[in-house]
């Protein structure tokens, strides 16, 4: 009997516990326009709600699709409420497809730009972060956080977007991305403007994207929230090609070239 309340009394204190931490974890948000060369109006616009230690992610230009990033589950769930689907894809897996690609890299035009993400500098005076060479580039100056974990919340949301976007359109590789998350993460703040600018065949590119944080989350984002849960139990669980056609037709097209 003593045993049996024992157990018991752990359990209880677990669960107060995990409802602390869930308490103590930070509810913000952050706004984010994206612009492309020189050009004034963003081309994209997003808004990233940040609660429990859940990453929720909006498209303003395509709002039927949402991303959920949840790493207390290790896994990245992408929603669209006009075809009411969801894809669910393994953290585990997508580091795994980081990391091969890395050690596949050696003699790959990777490997240049692998090489030239842990080019890191920090003025500390100006707080500027430069990461990488002319092939791949990124400049960030730096903004105050609302507290430490938020900074770290949002370098880790930023990890994983770099992630997803190395194996699914935009395909960009994520190792310069991922090394600026690092200097931003260090330096306890959160990103005030970022300029990417990367080289192909001669011709430069450049995007660069401004952040505008809020220090709480307003009842219309608890909202958006709360119609994720919605969408978790209703619709339908498919696969990488169902929910994005275009990349069958990618993959045919590579496999006709071989």
């Amino acid at each position: 009997m003593t045993w049996r309340i024992s157990k018991l009394g752990m359990l209880v204190a677990m669960i107060c516990l995990n409802s602390n931490v869930l308490a103590q974890q930070p509810k913000f948000r952050v706004e984010t326009d994206v612009y492309v060369g020189a050009n004034k109006e963003p081309a994209q616009q997003y808004l990233t709600l940040f609660s429990q230690g859940i990453y929720y992610d909006f498209s303003y230009d395509k709002p039927e699709l949402i991303t959920v990033i949840d790493p207390a589950r290790k896994q990245i769930a992408i929603f669209d409420s006009n075809r009411k689907m969801q894809l669910v894809d393994s953290m585990d897996r997508l580091t795994e497809i980081v990391e091969r690609a890395k050690l596949e890299a050696p003699g790959t035009p990777l490997a240049v730009v692998i090489a030239a993400s842990e080019l890191v500098k920090v003025d500390r005076t100006t707080g500027k972060i430069v990461v990488g060479d002319a092939t791949m580039r990124y400049e960030a100056t730096l903004q105050a956080s609302g507290s430490p974990e938020m900074t770290r919340q949002y370098a880790d949301f930023a990890n994983w977007s770099a992630r997803v976007n190395s194996v699914r359109p935009p395909y960009l590789p994520p190792y310069t991305r991922l090394s600026l998350n690092q200097a931003i993460a260090d330096s306890g703040q959160l990103p005030n403007t970022i300029i990417r600018t990367s080289e192909i065949g001669g011709r430069i590119d450049e995007v660069s994207c401004k952040l505008i944080p809020g220090w709480r989350l307003s009842s219309d984002d608890e909202a958006k929230i709360a119609n994720i849960g919605v969408m978790e139990s209703t619709f339908k669980h498919v696969t990488e090609t169902e929910f994005f056609p275009q990349l069958q037709a990618r993959r045919q097209t590579t496999s006709v070239e071989k």
